[in-house]
Order: C-alpha cells, then sequence, then structure tokens
C-alpha cells in the first residue's frame, strides 16, 4: 500500500502538470483527475477534526490536527492554530505564536479555493472572521505596549499591526512621547530628528516650530550683533527671521541717539523693520524740535522712507493750532476757524515742539499736527516733550518715555526732576540720586532731597543737613550746613546756630555765619540784616553801605540792587539809593515801589507817581499805583481800579475791580468776576468772559461758560469754529 500511495503522490503531481500543459486533450487526463481529487479530499478531515476539538475546547488535539493541516490547508489551519494560541483558558496560550498564525492565515486565505472557504466559513474561518481574530490578537499585543509604554513598544506595535484599530493610539501616544522627549532635550538636532523620524506625526508642525526656535537661540546665544547677522545670512527663509531682523534693529538703535539711528538706516536697509527705523530716527532728530530742523533732516535724508511724513511736518511746523470744543470732544482749528484735526478727543492740551497731549476715558497719548497719534493712549498723565523727553505717570508712578514711547525710566517713580536741567533727580522712595536723559544713572540714590542742577551745580539734602554736588556727584559743599541758598553764580549763603555766612564756589569762608539774613547779589552788592538794621556788602564779604538804614515790609524784594538802584528805609519813611550808597530819592515817602524808570510813592497815605529823577509824574491821590511794563499806570480811587497814562491822564474810567497788562497796549479789565479785552482805552472785548489769557504772541484765548473761543490779536478779530451745515 506504501508503494500505491507514492505512486499516487506521483501521479497526482503528474496529473495537475497534464492538467495544465495539456488542456485541450482527452483521454486518461480525466482518471487521475479524478484520482487527484480523491487524494487531496483525503487530509481535508484534519482541518475539520481540528475546528470539532476546537469546539469542544480540546486543544491538544485540535492543536495536533492544525499543525498536520498546514501544509494541504494553510490558510485554515493557520486559523486555528492562531485561535488556540490566542486564547489564555489553555496552555498553549502564546501571542508571538498566534501573531505568526494569524499572519499566515490573512495571507494565504486567497489562495485558498471558494469550495473550501464556503465549506469551513461556519467554523468561523473566514476574511471576517480572520480580521476579527487579527484585531483580537492584535488589541493583547497592545495592551502589552500600552504596559510598557515606551516608544519601543509604540513602535514595535504600529511596525508589526498596521492593520489595528489601536494603531492610531499607538501611533499618537508613541509620537506624543516622542516629542517629550525631544522637548527635555529641546535642541535643534532633537527636533530635527523627530522630524525626520516621524515625518507624519501630529507634532511634526509644532517641531518646526520649536526646531526653528532652538536653532535661532543656539545660533544666537551671545547676543551680539555679529551672530544675529550672521543667522540671517545662514537662514534666509527661517521664520525667525523678523525675531532676528528685530533684535538687530534694538541693538543697533540702543543708544536712541541720531548717530545710532543713522547707521541702522544706512546699514540695514533690507531689514523689515526699516520703515519703523526711519519714523524713529526722525523722532530722535526732533528732540531739538522746529522748523529748521526739519528742514535740515530732509536736506541730509533726501531718500528717507518717511520724506512725505517729514514735508508735511515741515509744512505744519509753524502753523497755529487752536483747541476747540465741539459737543464735548476736543480737536483743533486753523487761526481761520476751520479743523485741522477732528473732535476726537475728550481732552487736548496745546502743541508744545510739534506735539500735543490728548486723551479719552482718562488715559493719555500725544498727536503730532498731521493727527497722528505718536504716543498711544496709555497713560495717566503726559507732560510736555522737552528734550524729547516726557514726564508720564501709570499707576501713580512716575516715569520718562521719549517721543518714539521709548521707555527711559519705567513708571515706579515718586519723584522726578525738570526735564530741561542738565540731570533729571528721581527717587524710588526716601531717597534721590540723578539720571541723565537716556535713563542712565549718573548718581546714585544717596540723598534725603535733591533739587535741579543749574550750572553744573545742585543742592541736595541729608538728614537736616544740606550740600552741593556736581554733575559727577562729587561734593562741592559738605552736608555740613543747615542751610545754603545761591547768592550769584559764585557766592553762597550757608547758615549755622540760625545764623548766616557766605562761602564761596571754591570753599573759601567769605563772611563768617553772623547776620540774621542776606540777600542777592546784584551789581556786586547784598543786603545783609542784623537786628532790623540793613546793611550792604560786596563780593568779598566788606560792608561797603552801612547808613543807619532799616528792615521794612518786603525789603526783600525792594532791598535788592535791581536796575541799579534799591529802597531804604529809616525812622520809617523811604527813599532809593545807587550803588554807592547814594541817596537818589529822598527818604521822604511813606513808601515808595520798585520800578527802573517810574516809581510808585506814597506821601499822607495816597499813591502817585515818580520817574528816575524824582520828579512826580503823578500826584499822590490814589488808593494804589501800579506800573504796567513801563506802558500804563493801574490806580485804585474809591475801592475801584482805573487806567491812566504815565502822565496821570485818564485812560480808562475807574469803574473796574482788577486792571492787568496782556501783551503790549492790550489791558484786560475785570468787572464783578468777569473779563474783557481793551487796547488802550478801546474796549475791543465785552466784559463777558471767565478767562483771557495769552495763547500766542498774536492769539489770546477766551473762556466763556466753559467755552473757548479765540481773538486774532493781529487781525483783531474773533476766530470761531466755522460748522459745515451742508
Amino acid at each position: 500500500m506504501r508503494e500505491v500511495f507514492l505512486w499516487l503522490k506521483i501521479c497526482a503531481n503528474r496529473c495537475i502538470h497534464y492538467l495544465y500543459f495539456m488542456k485541450l486533450k482527452k483521454g486518461d487526463i480525466y482518471i487521475v483527475g479524478i484520482l487527484f481529487i480523491v487524494l487531496v479530499s483525503s487530509f481535508s478531515f484534519r482541518i475539520k477534526k481540528g475546528f470539532e476539538a476546537l469546539s469542544i475546547h480540546d486543544y491538544f488535539s485540535a492543536k495536533n490536527y492544525f499543525y498536520k493541516g498546514l501544509k494541504y490547508d494553510p490558510s485554515a489551519a493557520a486559523f486555528g492554530l492562531a485561535t488556540i494560541f490566542s486564547r489564555d483558558d489553555n496552555p498553549f496560550y502564546h501571542r508571538d505564536s498566534a501573531y505568526r498564525y494569524i499572519v499566515m492565515a490573512d495571507s494565504t486565505f486567497e489562495a485558498a479555493k471558494d469550495k473550501k472557504k464556503l465549506k469551513w466559513s461556519k467554523y468561523g474561518w473566514s476574511r471576517t472572521g480572520i480580521d476579527s481574530l487579527r484585531q483580537l490578537i492584535s488589541t493583547q499585543f497592545f495592551i502589552v505596549a500600552k504596559k510598557e509604554n515606551s516608544v519601543a513598544s509604540y513602535t514595535d506595535f504600529i511596525s508589526s499591526h498596521p492593520w489595528s484599530v489601536e494603531c492610531a493610539s499607538a501611533t499618537n501616544t508613541r509620537d506624543s512621547l516622542a516629542f517629550l522627549k525631544v522637548v527635555f532635550e529641546n535642541t535643534s538636532e532633537a527636533y530635527d530628528s523627530f522630524i525626520a523620524q516621524y515625518p507624519t506625526s501630529k507634532y511634526v508642525d509644532l517641531a518646526e516650530d520649536n526646531f526653528y526656535y532652538s536653532q535661532y537661540v543656539e545660533a544666537t546665544n551671545k547676543d551680539d550683533l555679529k551672530q544675529y547677522v550672521d543667522f540671517l545670512v545662514k537662514n534666509p527663509n527661517s521664520p525667525m527671521k523678523p525675531s532676528a531682523e528685530q533684535r538687530i534693529f534694538e541693538i543697533v538703535t540702543a543708544p536712541n541717539t541720531e548717530e545710532a539711528f543713522k547707521e541702522f538706516v544706512s546699514n540695514y536697509k533690507d531689514n523689515s523693520f526699516i520703515d519703523q527705523a526711519w519714523r524713529e530716527y526722525f523722532q530722535v532728530y526732533l528732540n531739538d524740535y522746529s522748523k529748521e530742523r526739519i528742514d535740515i533732516f530732509l536736506k541730509e535724508n533726501p531718500l528717507a522712507l518717511n520724506i512725505s511724513e517729514v514735508q508735511i511736518e515741515s509744512q505744519l511746523a509753524d502753523s497755529l493750532f487752536l483747541p476747540v470744543s465741539i459737543e464735548g470732544k476736543y480737536g483743533y482749528m486753523n487761526r481761520f476757524g476751520e479743523i485741522v484735526i477732528p473732535p476726537n478727543y475728550q481732552f487736548a492740551g496745546h502743541f508744545v515742539n510739534g506735539l500735543a497731549t490728548v486723551g479719552n476715558d482718562e488715559k493719555y497719548g500725544a498727536i503730532n499736527k498731521s493727527g497722528k497719534l505718536i504716543i498711544p493712549f496709555y497713560y495717566s498723565s503726559i507732560s510736555d516733550f522737552i528734550q524729547g523727553r516726557a514726564i508720564v505717570e501709570e499707576n501713580e508712578k512716575l516715569g520718562i518715555i521719549d517721543r518714539n514711547n521709548r521707555v527711559i525710566l519705567p513708571c515706579e517713580y515718586e519723584d522726578l526732576g525738570d526735564l530741561s536741567g542738565e540731570l533729571i533727580y528721581f527717587s524710588k522712595g526716601l531717597r534721590y540720586g540723578y539720571t541723565d536723559i537716556f535713563g542712565v544713572t549718573k548718581i546714585e540714590e544717596n540723598f534725603d532731597e535733591a533739587y535741579s542742577f543749574s550750572n553744573g551745580r545742585a543742592m541736595i539734602e541729608i538728614g537736616d543737613y544740606q550740600a552741593m554736588i556736581d554733575i559727577n556727584g562729587n561734593y562741592i559743599f559738605q552736608p555740613t550746613f543747615e542751610g545754603l541758598a545761591q547768592l550769584s553764580d559764585s557766592l553762597y549763603s550757608f547758615e549755622k546756630n540760625d545764623l548766616k555766612g557766605i562761602i564761596s564756589i571754591s570753599g573759601k569762608v567769605i563772611s563768617d555765619a553772623k547776620y540774621d539774613e542776606i540777600g542777592l547779589f546784584h551789581n556786586d552788592l547784598a543786603f545783609v540784616i542784623n537786628d532790623d538794621t540793613l546793611q550792604y556788602i560786596n563780593g568779598k564779604g566788606e560792608i561797603v553801605i552801612s547808613r543807619g538804614f532799616k528792615t521794612y515790609p518786603n525789603f526783600e524784594l525792594k532791598g535788592e540792587f535791581k536796575n541799579g538802584t534799591a529802597v531804604v528805609s529809616k525812622k520809617e519813611k523811604y527813599g532809593r539809593i545807587n550803588t554807592k550808597g547814594e541817596v537818589i530819592i529822598p527818604i521822604e515817602y511813606d513808601n515808595l515801589g520798585v520800578g527802573k524808570n517810574y516809581i510808585p510813592y506814597k506821601k499822607k497815605d495816597a499813591w502817585g507817581l515818580l520817574n528816575a529823577s524824582n520828579k512826580t509824574l503823578i500826584p499822590a491821590k490814589y488808593e494804589s499805583i501800579d506800573v504796567i511794563e513801563d506802558r500804563f499806570v493801574v490806580a485804585g480811587l474809591n475801592d475801584s481800579i482805573g487806567l491812566l497814562d504815565l502822565a496821570g491822564n485818564n485812560l480808562l474810567p475807574f469803574t473796574f475791580h482788577g486792571i492787568e497788562g496782556l501783551i503790549g497796549d492790550y489791558i484786560i479789565v475785570e468787572k464783578e468776576g468777569h473779563r474783557g479785552l481793551y487796547k488802550k482805552n478801546k474796549q475791543i472785548l465785552e466784559i463777558i468772559y471767565d478767562q483771557i489769557r495769552l495763547f500766542k504772541d498774536d492769539f489770546v484765548t477766551l473762556v466763556q461758560d466753559d467755552q473757548i473761543i479765540y481773538y486774532d490779536l493781529r487781525d483783531e478779530r474773533i476766530v470761531e469754529l466755522k460748522l459745515n451745515h451742508e
């Protein structure tokens, strides 16, 4: 029988060959074919037996049947084996084997005959069954991968189970773990490796962003100009290019000087901040503001990218812009009443050095004469710009900005000094120091009080003592004085034991502390007071005028040698002396005013007017007399005020409650709290205004019931807003 079997096997093999090779022939092939079919069918029972054993959980028998059926029915047999190895209720449970056989079942299924697919589908062997079992096995591997929770475990799962429904989750988790790892490394090399290894990951975009950023940081770790320039040369298309260009702009222009901005606009023309650089360059150039200055900028920079803005600034530089209110909002009109900046603000200040403070919703900024917002609405208050700087307030703290809104000093100071000085004092709390206009601390916070610099010198206080320093913070006078006061360019008074002396700027004591009071030096003379006696000393501390003069009310003002003369008093009478101590107006008046050419005097409780030669110009018959700019005399009579000329002739009747000079021949008069305007004795404006004040040399601001209008002194006309009624 064994020989027959071998022979049949050979014949079967040949039969298959002949069936293929001799398709068109007749004869024995039919009989051989029958023999072959019978032969194959004789092995199929093993698959059936395997599934039957599997159905009753006879895993040992099923395993043997399926192993033997692998040669002839590989897909069905492998499916059975995969089922056995995938179940954990038998001793043959083995994931790797289950995986190997389900892959075999899947890869050989399509080659199986349809008749077998139909026959054994009842045992679960089908396309759907294979897919379901394959997924079940993959899930088991996924559970193991999750337990290990590593890039390697998920990567191996994804590679071996691309069909699994868990593949997306595994990919996402694998990528997140891998990305987290490179984030901890945080190097451009790590991000680049991630992108290359996981090109389809959802983290690729973020990895690319981090790659470019890390590359940028690594290349510019020293934060110097050369590194940023080199970075742009090597990486011209990097998304970090704007950051590099911005840093170049910041580094080059950090000194905030004309020279720094000129360097940038000259050497970095392709930088994306070039437009901003030109705008800021121009504003820095305007720290010293004038039309002439603007025109110089135009001449020096004919190719400036902001040339049109500069030209407009030049055209408007000398234009008069008048704040005006329309329905509670403020804007600006020109001298003809035409709106030049729309009323968009709740507050509008005067233009100073080309900028005006404007406000909305209790926040303040600044505009130029084109109406462009130069400083945004951010601060609680803004001062006028001086030397290109303004003091600003935020959260009740003070700081300093420039015309580009660059912060010179942050808003963290309690007190700041005058911007026009050589240095600016500052205080964050109880101590004072000094900074320059670039925000560089020049003198540390060493003082309890500080004052503005003048001529390179400033007074300071430490404890109860005063001193003087130079702009380098060196002491000119040590803090040993109870009081210091400047008397002249080179002389100062000092106080000791409630008496005053004089010291020179070199530290030489000119006069010991022996006076009750010392006045300012004028014409090299200053008064000194002791026991109500008024004397005069020279710059050497020598008494040069001592004629028994006494102190009197306002002697500090009248007793100084202004215009070469001083008012003196004896026995409650007043006169005037010259710098030689000679009496030039006799000491016989009840009182004397001050003046160079015209001097009010009082006799018998009435006031009149003298000239410098002691000639009576106006007899003493008035309750008061005051001289306005050597032009007019304001006199009081019967509790009213009138206006006289210097000869005593009436220009305005005694019907007013107040008269004051405005400018030139223009006089402001007041009656019952309202004001009007006269030009000498000619009435220009009715007495109906709450305020009249000089806006500019030829323009006057008029306020009535919180409404502002203007008067043009040049054309002698009211300037009101021209409203468009179309």
